[in-house]
């Protein structure tokens, strides 16, 4: 049936059952009621034949019927009473909290069920007992006087009590609970409701939140972060003892004041109170960092975060402010701000700050319409430094080198050092182009005096370039690229110098890429050759031997000589693969001609300075003689005069090395240096070869026929041989064999021949004319070593 078919005769059904009562107290009243009429009017006659038995059944019927009325109703409130009885224990029951009815005498007259989980006791235990007994050794006034034997109401004077109290599980075990007492009244008797309610957990909880609030108290109290509260008007409501530190006062002082009333300066708090006052404007958090310099304290910095603190209105009412002392970490900064634009060695501006100098020096020249100078400088040889002396040397004289150069330098003109042994110079505001020559020659006149390196004085020299703004560029860019160009412009044209940018400097800049990119190709594709010039005996004419010259077979401009890319193979390193290779090939070659019958000739290889001071030379001579078979007496290596004078004493140990291989040994380009006699007599070597810039002139000018001269002289008297480069005439050579020089080499001769032509020339017979040079050049040699008027003339 469903729920609109049933209410209907739910409510026929209470309709009949109420009108069923309705009819049964009618008749009940209607009985009573003619019970009454003929009990006090006996007199009257009633229409039956038995008046009296009418009567006596009526009244019979009258009672019977009350006594069904009134049964049915006393039935009625026995079952509310009981139903309202259950309700009772049901929701006295289900208390949460153990709860007890108190008679007058204090006793328990009903417990609910909870006490039985509470506290371990079934209800029967407890009833008629006093409540005391659930609290012994309890030193409570609400129990002193049951235990003198009085009889106390255990019902509060008020009408609810409250105490907090140690209940006794039957395991013996203490309770905490909350004890609560209320005056209750039923049928006119003082009853008392007892409630306990297990307060374990709200006692832990409370227990908690007061250790957790002694730890915060200690953390804010030794917190090193200033920890401070503050009201609208910026008064101090609470600061911890590291505010104490920060500010210089202390916190007593402090309280109920503002940051003008404790005399503290005003402009060392306008960031942080600006911040604190936008807080109780916009009512949102926000954190400054602020420096703060306090008497006696001096200058530190904060990070500063604020909270705003409101009210149950939600109204920011103060703002909780924590400052963390970041002074070191600023000063970390500072220094790693510092470090990343200085160079770590000589404490210059590196190549950001200069470049940031740089940009800001050329709006100030736009601005102003003055000129800016760029000036590259570039230590000359300072490889040599490092190699010789260590690189603890060549930082040394790094260092030395800033600091010369910055003493010449205006205080507003700035220095930085770009990598390696190059500096970058910014001259901002000068009047005329001129002013800039004059501070390179100042710099590069401070660089001319001797630096002291480990106890020795060691001379150096630079490469300066300059590039003017605006005049060759308006960016940094171009004018440090203009200024590097004219810098390599200075070591083209004989190093030790300064020059100014010129455009036609960009393409022979571009030349010189050009030549480096193909270089690098060229040793990989095999396009470099070997070309041989003989050397000659000036005894005999005999051909000794060779000179090994390499030449570089460009795929676009053909054979290409050393002139043109041995120095920028020096300058790039590529000159130790390029060495290499013509160890290697040189050394094949004459192990080939010697295979192939010629006679044994020496072959002559040149050793470039970088070569001559790696350490792995001696080890890569012994491996090509031994990958090509020539024997070491077959191998001569020449080393230019400057390369072994640079580190004497290291050059002696290296060339003690290679002379233990069994290989000849000479010296290169002998008397443009500044041989020392006393370190020349040390060195192992073999061969002096006198420089062609002597050779050259040497049957004009007396001062070079006495120099040829004295050089053959020195070297026989150190048992050495000579070999005079460059002789490209006929009287050079008779001079030369006057002058009892061992060997000649040069154009007069022959010309470096490839190796097919110089194979050619050892099977043949040609030689060196000595008639000749006997017959012609005999008279004309005396007559320059004479020196007196014009030389040649009446030879």
């Amino acid at each position: 049936m469903s729920d609109r078919q049933a209410a209907p005769a739910k409510a026929r059904r209470l309709f009949l059952s109420g009108g069923m009562g309705i009819s049964l107290f009618a008749v009940a009243c209607l009985a009573i009621l003619l019970a009454i009429l003929y009990a006090l009017m006996p007199q009257a006659t009633l229409p039956v034949e038995n008046d009296s038995a009418f009567r006596n059944a009526a009244a019979i019927l009258a009672v019977a019927v009350a006594a069904m009325i009134f049964g049915a109703g006393w039935q009625a409130a026995k079952a509310r009473a009981q139903k309202s009885g259950q309700r009772f224990r049901m929701v006295f029951d289900a208390a949460p909290d153990a709860v007890f009815l108190l008679d007058a005498g204090g006793r328990i007259a009903m417990a609910n069920s909870t006490t039985e989980t509470m506290l371990g006791y079934r209800r029967e235990e407890t009833i008629g007992e006093l409540l005391e007994k659930l609290f012994p050794d309890q030193p409570h006034p609400l129990f002193a006087r049951q235990r003198d034997g009085g009889v106390v109401d255990p019902a509060p004077k008020s009408p609810v009590g409250r105490w907090d109290l140690f209940v006794r599980h039957k395991n013996g075990e203490d309770i905490p609970v909350s004890l609560s007492l209320s005056r209750i009244e039923l049928d006119g008797q003082c009853e008392t409701l007892a409630v306990l309610r297990d307060s374990t957990t709200t006692r832990e909880m409370e227990n908690l939140l007061r250790r957790h609030s002694q730890e915060f108290r200690a953390l804010v109290d030794n917190a090193p972060d200033a920890i401070v509260r503050f009201d609208r008007e910026l008064r101090y409501l609470y600061a911890n003892p590291a505010n104490e530190l920060a500010i210089g006062v202390e916190n007593g002082e402090c309280l109920g004041k503002t940051w003008d009333e404790l005399g503290l300066p005003a402009e060392a708090a306008a960031a942080w109170q600006h911040g604190a006052r936008e807080v109780f404007e916009r009512g949102e958090a926000t954190t400054v960092e602020c420096g703060i310099e306090m008497p006696g304290l001096g200058l530190r910095h904060f990070h500063v975060r604020m909270v705003p603190e409101r009210d149950m209105e939600n109204r920011v009412v103060s703002v909780l402010m924590i400052a963390r002392d970041i002074s070191e970490r600023k000063q970390q900064e500072d220094l790693l701000l510092h470090r990343a634009r200085h160079d770590a060695l000589t404490e210059l501006p590196n190549r950001v700050l200069i470049l940031e100098r740089l940009r800001q020096a050329i709006a100030r020249a736009q601005r102003g319409q003055r000129l800016l100078a760029v000036a590259y400088l570039d230590l000359d040889n300072f490889k040599n430094i490092n190699d010789i002396l260590g690189h603890d040397a060549g930082d040394a004289l790094l260092r030395q080198v800033a600091l010369r150069i910055g003493g010449v330098l205006r205080q507003r003109d700035t220095v930085g050092r770009q990598s390696g042994d190059e500096f970058i110079l910014l001259l901002p505001d000068i009047a005329r182009i001129e002013d800039a020559a004059v501070v390179a020659e100042k710099v590069l006149h401070t660089l001319s005096h001797p630096f002291v390196l480990n106890g020795r004085e060691v001379y150096v020299t630079g490469s300066l370039g300059l590039s003017i703004c605006p005049l060759d560029g308006e960016d940094a860019g171009s004018l440090l690229r203009n200024a590097d160009v004219a810098m390599y412009r200075a070591k083209e044209e004989g190093r030790n110098a300064f020059r100014f940018y010129a455009p036609e400097m960009d393409a022979q800049m571009r030349v010189r890429l050009e030549i480096e990119h193909d270089l690098r190709l060229a040793i990989k594709r095999g396009e470099l050759m070997l070309h041989y010039q003989p050397r000659v005996s000036l005894t005999t004419g005999e051909v000794l031997g060779f000179e090994a010259l390499v030449r570089w077979n460009h795929p676009r401009e053909g054979l290409i000589g050393p002139d043109r890319f041995i120095g920028v193979a020096e300058d790039t390193g590529l000159i130790m693969p390029l060495g290499d290779w013509v160890l290697q090939a040189a050394c094949g070659q004459a192990r080939q001609w010697q295979d192939r019958g010629a006679p044994g000739m020496r072959m002559s290889v040149n050793l470039s300075a970088r070569q001559f001071r790696d350490p792995g030379l001696v080890e890569r001579v012994e491996r090509v003689l031994a990958e090509t078979g020539l024997d070491p007496a077959f191998l001569e290596l020449e080393i230019t005069e400057s390369t072994v004078m640079h580190d004497s004493e290291a050059a002696i140990g290296t060339l003690r090395a290679l002379k233990k291989l069994g290989v000849t040994l000479s010296v290169d380009d002998f008397g443009t240096g500044y041989s020392s006699l006393s370190y020349l007599k040390l060195f192992p070597i073999d061969v002096l070869k006198v420089d062609r810039s002597f050779v050259r002139d040497v049957t004009t000018d007396p001062d070079d026929a006495a120099i040829v001269r004295a050089i053959v002289t020195l070297a026989h008297s150190l048992g050495l041989a000579v070999v005079a480069e460059g002789v490209e005439e006929a009287a050079q050579a008779a001079f030369l064999r006057y002058a009892k020089c061992d060997e000649l080499q040069g154009y007069y001769f022959s010309r470096p021949l490839p190796g097919e032509a110089a194979e050619r020339l050892l099977r043949g017979e040609r030689r060196l004319d000595i008639r000749t040079l006997e017959r012609e050049g005999l008279a004309r040699a005396v007559t320059a070593e004479h020196g007196s008027g014009d030389v040649w003339e009446g030879a």
